[in-house]
């Protein structure tokens, strides 16, 4: 007999038994809520990923400044003039530049290719005010290891700036009279070794094999971080006190020390 009939048969009303509710612990109040939490959070995570690689992707991709090289070959320079027979290959590089590891890798490539057909000097840049010894690093080290390599330091950076180098990793080859034949960098990107035009190019020129290759782009960290090329003369009513500013030092001085 089912409680409905025994129910109606006897006039006695029975209770229907009550259904439990599930309980959710108190984080989580809903299913639906926390399953919106987690994607939410999956969602912000991959987010930040991807534009974390795409940060990353884009400074890794992105060339340093080019100055103007010199078609042929500084007079004013204190560095050895080309030799017949031998093309030269000027390298500056700023001695705490992470990204220059790479670079010596592909130094050193190039000189496993052209042996003795290639004279090749680094400039190791030491910055105004810095000691003597600041820019023998590990990079320095690196590149003395390099067969026929000559490493000098260039206080001031004043012999990169002959050859119009902006960015650590600049170089710019010479042929045996003087005549520039390539300028630019020898890595693809900043900070990564492998095939690139600047390397084949090189190689090329050195050993007189034909190359449509002249210029390539340079990554690396600037080899000049201020230079006193422009200066903003600021001036004001002499009963107020007038300065000059250097832009390049960022020093100012009483206008009438001058």
């Amino acid at each position: 007999m089912s409680v409905a009939t025994l129910s109606a048969t006897t006039g006695i009303r029975m209770a229907r038994p009550q259904q439990r509710s599930r309980a959710w612990p108190r984080w989580c109040a809903a299913p639906s809520r926390g399953v919106a939490l987690l994607a939410l959070a999956c969602a912000l995570w991959c987010t930040a990923c991807a534009a974390g690689v795409g940060i990353l992707w884009l400074y890794a991709s992105t060339p340093g400044a080019s100055g103007a090289t010199p078609g042929d070959w500084p007079m004013d320079s204190a560095l050895p003039p080309p030799a017949p027979g031998h093309a030269t290959l000027v390298l500056a590089l700023h001695p705490r530049c992470p990204c220059s590891r790479a670079t010596l890798g592909e130094l050193a490539q190039i000189a496993a290719h052209t042996r003795d057909r290639l004279r090749m000097c680094v400039l190791m840049i030491r910055p105004s005010g810095m000691p003597e010894g600041w820019e023998r690093t590990d990079l320095w080290t690196a590149a003395q290891s390099v067969p026929g390599v000559t490493v000098l330091a260039d206080p001031d950076g004043r012999e990169a700036a002959r050859f119009g180098a902006e960015t650590s990793g600049a170089a710019a080859l010479y042929d045996e009279h003087g005549r520039l034949v390539f300028t630019g960098g020898i890595t693809a990107s900043r900070g990564h070794a492998g095939d690139n035009a600047g390397r084949d190019a090189i190689i090329a020129l050195a050993l007189g094999q034909p190359t449509e290759t002249r210029r390539a782009d340079v990554y690396g960290c600037p080899l000049f971080c201020q230079r006193a090329e422009t200066v903003t003369v600021a001036t004001a009513d002499s009963a107020t006190g007038a300065t000059t500013t250097d832009a390049g030092s960022g020093e100012a001085r009483d206008a009438s020390d001058h």
